[in-house]
């Protein structure tokens, strides 16, 4: 993933929740270390019952790739879900306000 892909990332992930009252920016460390290129990545609050837009926009995280998640809003509960290049997908949660990174490792 290029520097500007990166930046993408942090920007789509940053502006998607710009509506929620104002609170401390929450980043952690985002890493592919699957054999496999995420397509899309979708970050949503857990308490939410949507998934929102795809932070990654006309980016991709290549296998082995990291890049920052920025999320703005007051909660620490967050769902993540990636779509892989074969359309497999992965789910999983994290507390962001706890964890500095995050990794998708193969099931």
């Amino acid at each position: 993933m290029t520097l500007n892909a990166l930046r993408s990332l942090a920007l789509a992930a940053a502006t998607m929740l710009v509506a929620l009252p104002a609170a401390a920016d929450i980043s952690f460390s985002f890493t592919n270390a699957t054999e496999r290129t995420i397509m899309y990545l979708y970050v949503s609050p857990s308490s939410s019952d949507e998934w929102g837009d795809d932070i990654l926009g006309d980016a991709v995280v290549e296998a082995g790739e990291t890049g920052t998640v920025t999320l703005t809003g007051d909660e620490c509960d967050w769902d993540i879900k990636a779509v892989f290049e074969d359309e497999e997908e992965f789910e999983d949660s994290i507390n962001a306000c706890t964890a500095t990174d995050y990794t998708i490792h193969e099931e």
